[in-house]
């Protein structure tokens, strides 16, 4: 039987002890990082449609880093109202600034004035316009990683952004990912998706529901290929004007193609961009973009 002399025993002792301490300070996560400052570029303008000039408003961090990636926010409406600077855009671009992405909040044409496509081309053009030299070395961005964010049409319209087109994701107006809240992804599906069948028709440019071939055009699900960006497509159980049957048809088009996407159905939630005030959605949203972005 082996023999300890008390030093040993004390020893032993003061370790067993400390042993549940050191596994505890190894299994504290790491600190959140803190929130950047920011400074904000209004009406910066991209475009004149119709005679109307189209802008957008930059969020830059201010931490002297450059080559940040960009999220391209894209406000809902029902395709025929909103604004890059509305409320719920405020709270969603301060929360990507302050997360270390440069924002860009844009306007786009809107209904009756402007029907499908131009308004989702607006969209095109504000990416294909913040990947210029110029505007490269003026908001310190990287033109290789970009993604689109929108709530509601603006689901619809980021949806259509990232599904339209082929090949390389890192120029051009092509994106890496989109997130989208609430967005209607098949108007074949459901007409009424973002608004009621009167706002979609509009939008569409349509009378005769059965006789609108923007029904099948402005869907993001008829354009899906393998090239396309990673999705997070975000609905609440709640949501009676685009409901979750918009991202299961969704889904399906891009695991056809084997594209990558996150689905989220919270339960209870309700439309658009009120499913920013759920903290679990910001963080799983954050998350999303920073893995896809690299940032």
């Amino acid at each position: 039987m082996p023999r300890w002399s008390l030093p040993a025993i004390v020893l032993m002792a003061i370790s067993l002890l400390l042993a549940p301490a050191a596994a505890c300070a190894q299994a504290t996560p790491p600190a959140t990082p803190a929130a950047l400052a920011y400074t904000i570029r209004t009406d910066l303008v991209y475009d004149t449609v119709g005679g109307t000039a189209l802008s957008l408003d930059a969020w830059l961090p201010e931490d002297g880093k450059v080559n940040r990636p960009v999220v391209v926010v894209v406000h809902g409406g029902g395709w025929i109202g909103g604004d890059k600077a509305d409320e719920h855009r405020q709270m969603i671009a301060t929360t990507l600034a302050e997360a270390g992405f440069v924002v860009a909040s844009v306007n786009y044409s809107l209904a009756p004035d402007q029907i499908f496509p131009q308004p989702v081309s607006d969209v095109q053009t504000a990416i294909a316009w913040l990947r210029q030299p110029a505007q490269v070395a003026a908001l310190g961005i990287d033109p290789t990683k970009f993604a689109a964010l929108g709530d509601s049409s603006g689901g619809n319209l980021v949806g259509l952004v990232g599904s339209m087109g082929e090949g390389s994701l890192d120029t051009g107006s092509r994106v890496k990912a989109v997130v989208s809240l609430s967005g209607p992804m098949s108007f074949e599906v459901d007409l009424a998706s973002g608004g009621g069948a009167g706002s979609v028709l509009t939008y569409l440019g349509c009378t005769d529901a059965a006789q609108c071939p923007n029904r099948q055009l402005a869907s993001p699900t008829h354009y899906v290929d393998p090239s396309d960006a990673a999705y997070l497509l975000v609905n609440g159980t709640e949501d009676t004007t685009v409901t979750p049957l918009q991202v299961e048809v969704m889904a399906q088009a891009l695991d056809a193609a084997g594209v990558e996407h996150e689905d989220l159905v919270i339960p209870g939630a309700l439309h658009g961009s009120y499913l920013w005030r759920d903290p679990l959605v910001v963080a799983d949203v954050l998350a999303f973009l920073h893995a896809q972005l690299g940032e």
